[in-house]
């Protein structure tokens, strides 16, 4: 019986290292993909806005943790592409835009559609592959 309370204490202790080291891992993986998102694309962020709603989010669990990476409306569209539309002025009574070096202002324009830059895809399968080494790692070190 002796071996089995030491056994415990152990057990209890390697849980608990575990758990922190796959909390860790998780944090560590959403971090870097959320970076890899907003760096590594073929699109340009004039305003800063795109870049800034691509967000990493982790949540502490008592087994680990879940991560969660969201992206705004724009950024789903660079990444997914979007067919030939409509743009209208809403907030303003014209949009202004640039052709040839020149200021153009219309009221509404025929956009031709974006070619998909599957950046936030690229960003998810690198994210795939790095949780399973820092989940091994993770191991690694709670195994000590």
């Amino acid at each position: 019986m002796k071996d089995i309370s030491l056994a415990i204490p152990d057990a209890a202790a390697f849980d608990r290292g575990l758990v922190g080291e796959l909390q860790r891992a998780v944090g560590h993986v959403v971090v870097t993909t959320t970076q890899k998102a907003r760096s590594e694309h073929r699109w340009q962020d004039r305003t800063g806005a795109t870049r800034a709603s691509i967000e990493g989010a982790v949540s502490d669990t008592s087994n680990g943790a879940t991560g969660e990476i969201t992206a705004g409306e724009n950024a789903s569209r660079l990444n997914d592409g979007t067919r030939p539309h409509v743009i209208e002025a809403r907030n303003a009574p014209a949009l202004r835009f640039s052709v040839g070096g020149q200021m153009r202002f219309a009221r509404r324009v025929n956009h031709p559609g974006t070619k998909p830059d599957p950046f936030l895809d690229a960003a998810a399968n690198a994210a795939g592959e790095e949780i399973e080494r820092a989940v091994e790692h993770a191991i690694d070190e709670a195994l000590g």
